[in-house]
């Protein structure tokens, strides 16, 4: 399985795939920019007519925290249930 992991520090945005961050870009827009814009997971495109060739595990959303800002230890193995 691959760990992908998509930050925010203020204007920062970061892509760490396990673990390493493989890119950055810099924008002060508004993820909320009040249109009808909506959060797309498992497609792509505006249409979202592109949709994810795999399965995703474990998705978390966290609002208010960049867990991320620089190389981390991805995780060995998925994050245990909590049955």
């Amino acid at each position: 399985w691959t760990h992908i992991a998509i930050t925010r520090s203020g204007n920062v945005f970061r892509m760490f795939v396990n673990g390493v961050q493989e890119s950055t870009v810099t924008s002060s827009t508004s993820v909320d920019n009040g249109t009808a814009s909506q959060i797309r997971v498992g497609a792509s495109g505006i249409s979202g007519d592109t949709e994810w060739a795999g399965y995703i595990d474990d998705l978390r959303i966290t609002k208010g925290v960049a867990r991320y800002t620089a190389n981390f230890t991805a995780p060995a193995a998925p994050f245990p249930d909590k049955g």
